[in-house]
């Protein structure tokens, strides 16, 4: 009776075990293909090229109060020039349109102010990106009504410098907000790549525990047959031979 029970537990424990060892296959199965992040590549820095809007750039010239003149700083030559050749005859001309009668603005000047804005952007890509985008704004800004309004109240030369201003700060918030998508894409990828780690290290775990669950099935079903094979064995052992 005692030995009917035994084997009665040992065929009960055996299930539990493999049901707990398929769990833990299945287990170690989806810890590993979270593990899979670990095979993600960086994700490369992307460069923002900011574009700033002339209407931005005209409702804070129309609305905001006039700022100091911007220092006069000298450039040398670059690949840009086409782009700050029209911006510095939209200046030129503007500044000549909108003040008192004298000698005409110097576009080679205003040019090397341009240049000297657009260049402290450092990447050539921005370099361009900033030429052609200050040409391109001040065209339009300074062809605005509520422009050309703002600078019979002041001089038109401060209108320009306050664009410039505006504008380089709007290019530089764009910059700014790029670089922040980049380092929020760099913290996610570095959370994903220890999510992965960590989802390696308890696949391993659920593995070995499987192999370990597998391993007692073996000795329960090996124990098991031997229980069986006892009777036998003595019933071969008892018998007198002829």
């Amino acid at each position: 009776m005692l030995q009917h029970l035994e084997n009665i537990y040992l065929a009960i424990l055996r299930s539990v075990i493999i049901i707990a060892a398929g769990l833990l296959l299945g287990f170690a199965i989806i810890f590993g293909l979270g593990a899979l992040k670990l095979a993600l590549s960086e994700p490369q820095p992307a460069l923002t090229v900011p574009a700033v809007a002339d209407s931005v750039l005209t409702a804070k010239l129309a609305a905001a109060p006039v700022a100091a003149p911007a220092a006069i700083v000298d450039s040398g030559s670059g690949v840009n020039d086409a782009a700050y050749a029209r911006a510095a005859k939209t200046v030129a001309n503007f500044i000549d349109a909108n003040s008192a009668a004298g000698a005409p603005a110097s576009q080679e000047r205003i040019g090397a102010v341009l240049k000297a804005k657009a260049q402290a952007q450092g990447e050539p890509l921005l370099v361009s990106a900033f030429a052609n985008n200050l040409a391109d704004a001040l065209a339009k800004t300074l062809s605005d009504p509520a422009v050309i309004a703002a600078a019979k109240s002041a001089t038109a030369a401060d209108i320009v410098n306050r664009a410039l201003d505006e504008f380089s700060a709007e290019f530089k918030l764009q910059r700014e907000r790029g670089a922040t998508a980049n380092l929020l894409r760099q913290n996610e990828f570095m959370q994903r790549k220890a999510e992965g780690k960590q989802n390696l290290y308890l696949a391993c775990g659920a593995l070995g525990a499987f192999l370990l669950m597998v391993f007692l099935s073996m000795l329960i079903k090996i124990e098991r047959n031997l229980r069986y094979l006892e009777p036998i064995a003595a019933r071969g052992v008892s018998r007198v031979p002829n």
